[in-house]
């Protein structure tokens, strides 16, 4: 099971769903999405505010490893060369 918890709603839970589904290729259901059960003004989080989308992987597992350890490097070598402009 792949999770990945935003804490907010909107544009970044819509993002982290495609990159969940890039790395798993499934999709995360609209159901799937998990609600906040309670609401923490310190945090901003509403109650039964969507906050985080997960994907069950089945039969894929290497081939996720995979990916997503191809993924994570790709990240570090960018953050390393990043160059201000």
């Amino acid at each position: 099971m792949l999770n990945i918890s935003i804490g907010e709603s909107g544009d970044r839970l819509t993002r982290t769903a495609k990159v969940l589904e890039q790395l798993s290729g499934q999709s995360p259901q609209p159901c799937c999405d998990i609600a906040a059960r309670y609401t923490m003004r310190s945090f901003g989080i509403r109650r039964n505010e969507k906050i985080t989308c997960y994907v069950t992987a089945l039969n894929c597992t290497m081939s996720l490893l995979f990916s997503a350890r191809q993924s994570m490097f790709y990240l570090q070598q960018a953050s390393r060369h990043q160059t201000v402009r």
